[in-house]
């Protein structure tokens, strides 16, 4: 590919004009030249199948991060374990899991009070509600946006953005002041997650 395209810019050259200089001449040949091995040096970057494995890692670690079922706490390790980057394992997690109060909270303004008409999904959201108010109630009375931090923080199966969503919907915390909290305990969180994942590998490898 390389070669046809190096070809096609000799044989364009050839039929310039002959008022072009030399310089614009050579100038122009050395555009295109390079414009063609970078199309073909990016064509075989994606088509590489450890990229595609990379974005399929990645796409997993952000679908992890963003579920309710542990979110980066476990996205993120998983990425890690992985073999893909810490750094780049860490920005796709933290992202995702920033994005759930405001998805979340989205869901719970405008859906919550229509679905409670069903039993199924009413008695979920009781049994949620109950678990957020036991969890985290007395924090956010005490300490209020502080409370409300420190309890998303906390790696354990009953905290995290949702839990701390639900929390900020029922004790009507205002939303830009529950985005905060929630978004700095996440930030917390995440960031111990991957130190304390990488360093742990790092010390398997060593062994």
């Amino acid at each position: 590919m390389v070669a046809f395209g190096t070809l096609c810019c000799e044989s364009w050259l050839e039929n310039c004009s002959t008022n072009a200089s030399e310089l614009d001449a050579k100038t122009l040949f050395l555009f295109f030249w390079l414009s063609n091995v970078l199309y073909n040096k990016s064509y075989d970057v994606f088509l590489h199948p450890f990229f595609n494995m990379m974005i399929a890692e990645l796409v997993h670690t952000f679908l992890l991060s963003i579920s309710p079922f542990g979110e980066a706490r476990i996205g993120i390790p998983y990425g890690i374990v992985n073999g893909l980057n810490p750094l780049l394992v860490f920005a796709v997690g933290l992202g995702a899991n920033l994005l759930v109060y405001p998805v979340f909270k989205y869901l719970l303004d405008n859906f919550d009070a229509k679905l409670q008409r069903y039993r199924p999904y009413k008695k979920q959201s009781v049994k949620l509600a109950r678990r957020a108010k036991s969890g985290v109630g007395k924090s956010i009375k005490k300490y209020g946006f502080w409370g409300l931090m420190v309890f998303v923080m906390i790696p354990l199966p009953i905290t995290g953005a949702y839990m701390g969503t639900i929390a900020s919907h029922i004790f009507k915390i205002k939303r830009r002041k529950a985005f905060l909290a929630i978004s700095l305990g996440v930030t917390i969180s995440c960031t111990l997650m991957a130190a304390g994942t990488y360093l742990s590998k790092m010390g398997i490898e060593l062994i």
